[in-house]
């Protein structure tokens, strides 16, 4: 009989850890999902505004190594 109480126990234990386990996930991945979708903006405008800027810059340096290849060809 203690053999069957000691098997039930350990199941008990068993199934409140796996479900504690799967909580304590479930509200992580929430937090982090949170944390991700607040950073997402900033980075984007951030990304935004290196790539525009990369751009503007590289321009004139293609302007003018077009310009002087033509009359190299």
């Amino acid at each position: 009989m203690s053999r069957i109480w000691s098997n039930v126990v350990g199941a008990v234990l068993f199934a409140a850890g796996a479900i504690g386990m799967a909580v304590w996930l479930w509200v992580k991945r929430r937090k982090l999902a949170l944390a991700a979708a607040k950073a997402i903006p900033g980075q984007a405008s951030e990304a935004a505004t290196s790539e525009a800027s990369a751009v503007a810059n590289a321009r004139p340096n293609q302007a003018a190594s077009a310009a002087s290849a033509i009359p190299e060809q």
